[in-house]
């Protein structure tokens, strides 16, 4: 067997079963993760209009932010159009500084599904984090300007007296 063969196959089986019941996490990313995006290729795009793929918010799970806090973001998605959607990819951005691109299972019509982050507290000072359905317009949709949303935030010095001690 090739050498990490077997710990690729538990990471992508691991983050297989983890889309399939809609918990997907970004982090920690893996070169692993990429070799999903080859297969994206050869999905064929729904018409458009029957798929709406909709970032609905981010909440961050900690506060006030720390540095060396794990920060952790929950964002709710949905499918807002008529069809059932097929896998898509997401990606995270924070500071702009893109991660890989992931892959989550596809949303039916009206379905919800919650998509974890985690990332270190790295730097005093204000912050965005980012979250991007189908980066690269692989479904067409009814409306693709509802696919992102963005939540700023702030990560404060121990020293401030809003951190714990």
């Amino acid at each position: 067997m090739p050498r990490g063969f077997r710990g690729r196959t538990r990471f992508l089986v691991l983050g297989l079963l983890l889309s399939i019941c809609g918990l997907t996490t970004a982090a920690p990313v893996s070169a692993a993760q990429s070799s999903g995006r080859e297969n994206l290729s050869t999905m064929s795009r729904l018409p458009a209009g029957s798929v709406d793929l909709a970032v609905n918010q981010i909440t961050m799970t900690v506060g006030p932010a720390c540095v060396g806090d794990r920060l952790i973001f929950l964002a709710q998605i949905s499918n807002l159009g008529i069809d059932s959607s097929r896998w898509f990819t997401y990606q995270w951005f924070v500071d702009g500084r893109p991660s890989l691109p992931l892959l989550h299972r596809g949303l039916d019509s009206g379905g919800q599904a919650t998509i974890m982050f985690h990332i270190p507290a790295f730097s005093v000072g204000s912050h965005e984090v980012r979250l991007q359905l189908d980066p690269r317009n692989r479904i067409s949709e009814t409306d693709d300007v509802n696919n992102w949303f963005s939540l700023a935030f702030r990560v404060f010095d121990t020293s401030n007296p809003a951190c714990p001690a």
